[in-house]
């Protein structure tokens, strides 16, 4: 496990993070209902949905928890 935090911290550093990735993973971090993500941004849910797992796949997270704990751990989120 301590190998996986390591590869998505280094990602993260040689990685720019978008200001919709970051809006997104704050939403998830507030609680905020998938539905209500979507409602928010105008987007399907399915839609949120693919946009999670992308950015996941990109930092190598295999949960949604993994993800926010990595953008708090490096101050890209509140």
């Amino acid at each position: 496990m301590a190998a996986s935090k390591i590869n998505s911290l280094t990602i993260i550093k040689h990685q720019p993070v978008s200001n919709s990735d970051k809006e997104l993973v704050q939403m998830i971090a507030d609680d905020i209902s998938r539905a209500e993500i979507a409602a928010k941004l105008e987007l399907s849910e399915r839609t949120i949905e693919a946009k999670i797992d992308r950015i996941r796949g990109r930092y190598n997270c295999r949960n949604v928890v993994s993800l926010v704990m990595l953008f708090k751990r490096n101050n890209l989120i509140d």
